[in-house]
This record gives C-alpha cells, sequence and structure tokens, in this order.
C-alpha cells in the first residue's frame, strides 16, 4: 500500500522512512526524497533543518528542488560526509556512504551521527589522511596553481573555523 503523497511514493518499512526509487537522476526529487526520508511521520524535513545539517546553504537547496540548479560535486560530498548519504545511479535511490549496498534510511543517517559525527575517534587518524588527500588533489597541478589552491584552501577553513567558534558562542 502506497502512502497518500504520490510524487514520492513512501512506502512503508520497518523504518517508516525507505522510498521507491526515483525513475531518473531529477536531481529536485533526489533532494526531496532525501528530506522525505530525513523526516518524521511521512513529513519532509525542513528545507532550513536539511541546509544545517547538510552544509549546503538553504537558498541552493531550494534552487535545486525548484530545478533552477544541480547537485554539484561539492552538496555531493556534503551529503556524504555530513548524512551519510550517497545517490546510486543503478538503483535511482539513496545508499549509505559506508556501504552503497544498503538503502539509506533515518535510522542510517542517526547511525552515521552517532558513531560518526559524535565520535572523538573518529578524527583521529583524519590529519593525516587530509594531508594525503591534499597532496593527491594538488599534484598534478603545476606549481603556482597548486600554491593559489592552497591559499584559497586556508581561506575557505578559516571561514569554516570563524563560523564554528561564532555558533559554540
Amino acid at each position: 500500500m502506497k502512502h497518500a503523497n504520490t510524487a514520492l511514493n513512501i512506502v512503508p518499512t520497518p523504518f517508516g522512512d525507505q522510498a521507491d526509487p526515483i525513475k531518473n537522476d531529477d536531481y529536485s526529487s533526489q533532494l526531496r526524497q532525501l528530506r522525505q526520508i530525513l523526516g518524521k511521520r511521512f513529513k519532509q524535513i525542513s528545507v532550513r533543518k536539511f541546509a544545517d545539517a547538510a552544509r549546503i546553504p538553504n537558498v541552493a537547496i531550494a534552487a535545486i528542488e525548484a530545478n533552477r540548479r544541480v547537485l554539484n560535486d561539492v552538496d555531493r560530498e556534503n551529503l556524504e560526509v555530513f548524512l551519510g548519504a550517497c545517490w546510486n545511479t543503478e538503483s535511482h535511490s539513496w545508499v549509505c556512504s559506508r556501504d552503497y549496498e544498503t538503502p539509506y534510511t533515518r535510522f542510517e543517517y542517526e547511525t552515521h551521527c552517532r558513531k560518526v559525527l559524535n565520535n572523538p575517534e573518529w578524527g583521529k587518524d583524519y590529519p593525516k589522511s587530509l594531508h594525503e588527500a591534499i597532496d593527491e588533489l594538488i599534484g598534478d597541478l603545476e606549481v603556482n596553481e597548486a600554491v593559489r589552491v592552497v591559499i584559497e584552501l586556508r581561506a575557505k577553513l578559516r571561514g569554516i573555523s570563524k563560523t564554528l567558534k561564532d555558533k559554540q558562542k
């Protein structure tokens, strides 16, 4: 039996939050489905709460859902890191970023938050892996391009750090 919201074709599951696959890779439908999964009692999580959790601006979410903007690589990376969700182009559904075979549910989101984001041990080896990732990303660039990228990255990291400090106040 399908839920009354036929646009999302919500199907009750043991977690009550899994949706039928989207037949195409329409970004607006993808985000609406993800907001539906993260919501409760068959209601979508608000754009504001979703944007805060995913670290994507509210206006970007609204533009994507209105088909005025596409889901870009930075958005996808934020969804993967902060929500633990990845879009599977083969199944046309959201899956867990830690295991592409596991359907993404609210339970999986809560597990991701509990085990990854709120776990102080998670970041223990992160500085080393971050350094390796930066080296890999800029390794193929010309020296002047690599310097520009590092300067931009430093400025963005300062901005993120300032935002986090302001939220803690």
